[in-house]
């Protein structure tokens, strides 16, 4: 008998911990092939976002991957199901069969970015670029934040392919109406934790997933000191907390939370295995990057000056 896995009605950045507690049943076969059945049912999904979306289809992938077989039941909702199918979710997510609804597909411009596995650090530059543009369009960026920006965002899709032997999944759109920017990149590698005790010296500097996390947000840290600066997340993250948004950062069993211009350490809770970084971009405030070059404190750095001033 399969086993059942009903996520929340919301499928959103504030109900993202709850969400990656339901799909426990589809990630914990441990990096081991396992013969089993779920089902996930979808029927009273009544809202949905870019963050949902790419969380709960990497899910289903990376049980694909591991031999889990895996029915789904589509959203009753019809506007949801149409919207999911619009942002290529189900055909993303290896479920075309769902793709039910028949539209004349146009291009999304800077409204929003489909939902993407990316495999390569070619395609995700290509990305990160359309959702640099996104988020340039809709805060009004001159053109060097709009480069920090997407400097900062290719740093982290990279990261995932060299830290964390993953693909990553993609998607980001613009909601004008509520004067949001909402993007997710989420991965199913070896998260936050296991990266950065590849680094010996950072190794007395955190003790769980939460403390990982916590220490990547800092500039010029990283598992990786060879491969890149460690100023991705440092980036995004000042650039979400000087604006007002949300952002979560989630990986293993920690995470750290951005609101209201203030972090904190959420409650070890629901693992997942890999990393999710999500955030919402409030379009009604300014995006500065002055305020970041400034805690960078690094003086004559040409690159760093051509990028965030």
């Amino acid at each position: 008998m399969a086993e059942i896995v009903k996520p929340p009605s919301q499928l959103r950045i504030h109900s993202l911990r709850r969400l990656i507690a339901a799909l426990w049943p589809l990630r914990s076969h441990a990096g081991k092939r396992v013969s089993k059945d779920v089902e996930v049912d979808l029927t009273d999904v009544e809202f949905v976002t870019p963050t949902g979306m790419a969380v709960l289809a990497a899910a289903l992938c990376d049980a694909g991957n591991y031999g889990v077989r895996v029915t789904l039941k589509r959203p009753q909702k019809q506007s949801v199901h149409e919207y999911m199918q619009r942002l290529d979710f189900y055909a993303t997510a290896r479920f075309p069969a769902l793709d039910t609804y028949s539209f004349k597909r146009h291009d999304a411009g800077t409204r929003f970015r489909e939902l993407i596995e990316v495999a390569s650090d070619k395609d995700g530059h290509d990305i990160c670029s359309e959702i640099a543009n996104i988020i340039g369009a809709g805060c009004g960026l001159a053109s060097d934040a709009k480069s920090a920006l997407f400097c900062s965002l290719a740093e982290m899709v990279d990261n995932v392919f060299h830290h964390s032997s993953s693909t990553a999944l993609v998607c980001a759109q613009s909601c004008p109406q509520l004067h949001e920017i909402e993007f997710a990149i989420v991965d199913c590698g070896v998260g936050f934790y296991q990266s950065m005790r590849r680094n010996p010296s950072l190794h007395n500097r955190f003790a769980d997933a939460t403390g990982a996390i916590t220490l990547a947000l800092e500039p010029e840290v990283t598992s990786n000191p060879s491969f890149n600066r460690g100023l991705g997340l440092f980036v995004t993250s000042e650039a979400v907390r000087h604006n007002g948004g949300l952002m979560w950062i989630c990986s293993d069993d920690g995470a750290v939370g951005i609101m209201n211009g203030n972090s904190f350490a959420g409650d070890p809770g629901p693992r997942w295995p890999g990393a999710v970084v999500a955030a919402r971009i409030n379009t009604t405030r300014p995006f500065a990057t002055q305020h970041i070059y400034d805690k960078l404190r690094v003086d004559n750095d040409s690159d760093l000056d051509t990028l965030f001033r």
